[in-house]
C-alpha cells in the first residue's frame, strides 16, 4: 500500500502525518529547545509508526514565521500553544514532549490543558532542570553565560558568520521566555524525565530534581550528550510513545 506523508499548519503548530486509511491512535507534540525549530524534528516523522501523528511547535522568528516577532511573555507563549493544539488535535491519547527549553514549556501547556477535552497519556520533560534552578535566567549576564555553554556543547549546530548571529539571538529570546515561564506555578502532576548520561548542561542530579517537583516523576537517563536522542532515534521513539 502506497503511504502519503503531509503536513497542515496553523500560528503555532505544524501536523505531520502519514495517510494510510488507518485511525490515529496516538498523537505526539513536540516542544522545541531554545534557538530550535520544527524542521529539526521533521524527521521524526518516518520513524514514527504510521497510525501515530506528530504535531511540533512553531516559534515565531523561525522557518516560515522568521518574520514574526517573538512572544511578548510566557502567558502569551502558552496561550498560543493551547489555541494551536486545541485546533489541531484530534481525539486519540496525546503525549506531550519538550526538549530543553521546550520541556518548560511543554509543562505549562499540559498544566492550562488538564481540563480540556485532551486525554494528556504522558508529559516528557526531556534535558532540562526544575524551574527553580532557571529562575536567574530572568537576568542578562546568565542568559549570555548558558547561551555560550549552549555554543559549546555539540549540538549539531554548523554555523558560520551567516547564521550565528541569527541563532544567538534565537537562543536568547528563548531563553527569556523560559526565565519568565520558571516563574509561573507548577502544580503536582505526573512526569517522565529523560536524559543523557553525559549532558554538559543537565547532570543526573539535576533530573532526579524533578521527583521534588512531581511526586510521580519517573526519572530514567539515555546514553548520550544534551541532544541524547540523535543516537539512536529509532528507539528512543519507540519507548516514548509505548
Amino acid at each position: 500500500m502506497m503511504m502519503h506523508s503531509s503536513s497542515s499548519f496553523n500560528a503555532a503548530i505544524i501536523r505531520y502525518s502519514r495517510y494510510t486509511g488507518a485511525p490515529i491512535r496516538q498523537q505526539l507534540v513536540v516542544f522545541p529547545h531554545a534557538g530550535g525549530t520544527a524542521s529539526f524534528y521533521k524527521g521524526w516523522r518516518e520513524q514514527l509508526p504510521d497510525d501515530c501523528d506528530l504535531f511540533v511547535v512553531r516559534y515565531p522568528g523561525r522557518d516560515e514565521r522568521h518574520a514574526e516577532n517573538p512572544w511578548q511573555d510566557a502567558q502569551q507563549a502558552i496561550e498560543a500553544c493551547c489555541r494551536g493544539l486545541q485546533e489541531m488535535l484530534g481525539i486519540a491519547p496525546v503525549t506531550l514532549f519538550g526538549h530543553s527549553m521546550g520541556a518548560i514549556l511543554a509543562l505549562q501547556t499540559a498544566l492550562a490543558l488538564r481540563t480540556s477535552r485532551f486525554r494528556l497519556q504522558k508529559v516528557v520533560i526531556s534535558s532540562q532542570r526544575i524551574p527553580a534552578s532557571l529562575l536567574n535566567l530572568q537576568h542578562e549576564p546568565q542568559r549570555q553565560s548558558l547561551l555560550s555553554a549552549i555554543l559549546r556543547q555539540d549540538s549539531g549546530m554548523a554555523l558560520d558568520e551567516l547564521t550565528r548571529p541569527t541563532v544567538e539571538k534565537n537562543i536568547l529570546q528563548d531563553l527569556t521566555l523560559l526565565g519568565q515561564l520558571a516563574a509561573l506555578p507548577v502544580d503536582d502532576i505526573r512526569l517522565h524525565v529523560i536524559g543523557g548520561n553525559d549532558d554538559p548542561l543537565v547532570s543526573d542530579s539535576d533530573l532526579k530534581a524533578w521527583t521534588a517537583i512531581s511526586t510521580s516523576a519517573q526519572v530514567s537517563l539515555r546514553a548520550g550528550g544534551h541532544f541524547y536522542f540523535q543516537q539512536n532515534t529509532n528507539d528512543f521513539l519507540r519507548q516514548l510513545i509505548q
